[in-house]
């Protein structure tokens, strides 16, 4: 009885506290507002000249481009292409490849063609299906259900080694009571590998065609008018990986499932949980998250789902009566190994703080720091020195910005600092895998009311490894002007890095002018033309130094009809 008390104990909590789940987008034909038919999109025409002696960057010196997007609109289903011309290739791609729609109306919504529906993170979650669906959304009773293809069949091809896939089919079902503030979902869902839809059984690989049967449980509850909220999600998973394999009577299996789900010597039956809870004062909130997923706990309708880890969570959020400070922060726990089968055991512990300062409209402080640490510990063995995992990943950044508006002109001042950190503490490649990363950048910009602007940056990285030291400094200067009216807008900057290693006594020059210019012709139209001069000088006979030129001219057309 063992299955059936892991279920019950993540279920009936669920249960009893009454979940709900999300709702899917749709098109709602009885909105009157929405238009029988629009046609929306751009066209994007482009021509290039790169030429740059002496760097060979595989790419055509002249180029020419086509871009078309259009949009067609039925009773707000869009239906969008997409047009590619150009010199070095053509292509055309529309939405029937993989094309759904989901008509809403009221309080029926229907699915037909490919479609990803989002029921739970344990059951369904990012398979896309082709097939057949409905959705049912009443003030207190809701259904959802969908049947068709989870995925499509591949042949084997022992040549190329390609492996083959079945196909896979499937349906799933929820039904759920109560609101969104407080209210339970029940998942079934049961998918299946067709054995007969390769001509030939795979000969390598171990491919085999499986079955898996899930039912889950999510949803929410409120209390004390929204202050404090309780949300869970369970599933138990039945998976069989070949279903050739003899059926057997496992009392456990068959007794957990209710007899619903046949029992081969490749079944197995894992489960899934998360569970927490959020209380929300006025000026702070805390919210406590516990999760634990078995191993090989698997679902065909989440895809990516990671099995073997229990964590918990601690989240809080903190700001002052006025607004002007605020906290978000968050710290995790968490481990594998949870049937003790594995060689070592890993922990990880997961943190993370977000403060903003905005004493004053004109000036405002953003910091940030992460930390993510890694361990491993013995487990059905002892860990040795040269094989024990053991670092540290920091980052820290700051952010201050001012801001000051008068008449005559707009000024806008940034530093942002960064510092990112990897220390290896293992004895034997500690010494080889450290690294720190450090970035500062200072930029200003100011705009007068006649047009004319202005923009200047310093920039300075310095990256530090075990072997060699890299520092990277540089400048850019920026001017920009609206002329007419606004409708031409230019701009030129002129950009200056300087890249030196330690190993090395000299130092790399870059020097880059761009220089640009936009003409609105209309509401619709615009013509644009860039210009770039790069200029690359190495030191070391081993980087190559390079000269040359890129040109760039677009004309973009936006249009729309029926809107």
């Amino acid at each position: 009885m063992l299955h059936q008390h892991r279920i019950l104990f993540v279920l009936f909590p669920i249960v009893a506290t009454c979940l709900c789940t999300h709702r899917a987008a749709a098109q709602d034909l009885s909105d009157t507002d929405v238009r029988p038919v629009t046609l929306t999109g751009n066209l994007i025409t482009a021509a290039e000249n790169y030429s740059i002696p002496g760097l060979d960057t595989r790419r055509p010196v002249n180029s020419a481009r086509l871009y078309f997007n259009p949009t067609l609109s039925i009773y707000g289903l869009q239906l969008p292409f997409s047009f590619v011309l150009s010199t070095t290739e053509r292509s055309f791609n529309q939405p029937f490849n993989q094309f759904g729609v989901s008509p809403r109306y009221k309080w029926l919504t229907m699915h037909g063609g490919y479609r990803s529906l989002y029921l739970s993170d344990f059951t369904l979650s990012d398979a896309v299906i082709l097939g057949a669906g409905a959705e049912i959304d009443g003030e207190w009773f809701r259904f959802r259900g969908m049947y068709g293809r989870f995925r499509r069949s591949v042949e084997e091809d022992t040549i190329t080694g390609l492996l083959p896939v079945y196909k896979r089919m499937g349906w799933v079902a929820s039904a759920g009571l109560g609101t969104e503030k407080s209210g339970v979902d029940l998942t079934f869902l049961h998918a299946w590998d067709d054995s007969t839809s390769l001509q030939r059984r795979p000969t390598f690989g171990n491919v085999y065609p499986s079955d898996n049967l899930v039912l889950g449980a999510n949803g929410r509850i409120s209390f004390a008018d929204g202050a404090f909220v309780v949300d869970a999600e369970a599933a138990g998973s039945f998976f069989t990986r070949d279903i050739y394999l003899p059926k057997v009577e496992d009392e456990e299996v068959v007794t957990a499932s209710g007899g619903l789900y046949d029992t081969h010597l490749s079944t197995r039956l894992n489960v899934a949980l998360r569970m927490g809870g959020t209380y929300h004062a006025e000026l702070w909130s805390l919210r406590l998250q516990y999760a634990r997923v078995e191993p090989e706990y698997e679902s065909m309708g989440a895809l990516y789902t990671q099995s073997d880890i229990e964590d918990i969570t601690i989240m809080p959020s903190v700001r002052t009566a006025n607004g002007t400070l605020r906290f978000n922060g968050s710290l995790g726990f968490r481990h594998d190994n949870l049937f003790d089968d594995r060689l070592a055991t890993t922990q990880r512990v997961i943190g993370s703080a977000v403060v903003n300062w905005m004493p004053d409209p004109v000036f405002g402080i953003d910091a940030q720091y992460s930390n993510y640490s890694m361990s491993s510990s013995a487990g059905s063995l002892p860990v040795n020195d040269s094989t024990r995992i053991n670092n540290v990943s920091e980052s820290y950044s700051l952010t201050p910005r001012y801001t000051l508006t008068t008449e005559s002109m707009q000024h806008f001042l940034m530093l942002f600092l960064t510092r990112q950190l990897y220390t290896d503490q293992n004895l034997l490649t500690g010494a080889a895998s450290d690294n720190d990363v450090f970035t500062a950048v200072l930029s200003y910009n100011g705009a007068l009311p006649s047009g004319l602007g202005f923009s200047s940056a310093l920039q300075f990285t310095q990256i530090n490894t075990a072997f060699i030291t890299n520092i990277i400094r540089g400048y850019t200067i920026g001017v920009q002007y609206a002329f007419f009216e606004k409708t031409l807008n230019t701009d030129l900057s002129y950009t200056r890095n300087l890249t030196k290693a330690s190993t090395e006594s000299d130092t790399d020059i870059q020097n880059l002018v761009t220089v640009g210019a936009r003409y609105r012709i209309s509401g619709r139209d615009a013509l644009e033309l860039r210009f770039q001069f790069n200029d690359y000088e190495a030191v070391d006979p081993s980087r190559r130094s390079y000269s040359g030129t890129m040109t760039r001219l677009q004309y973009t057309r936006s249009f729309g009809f029926g809107q």
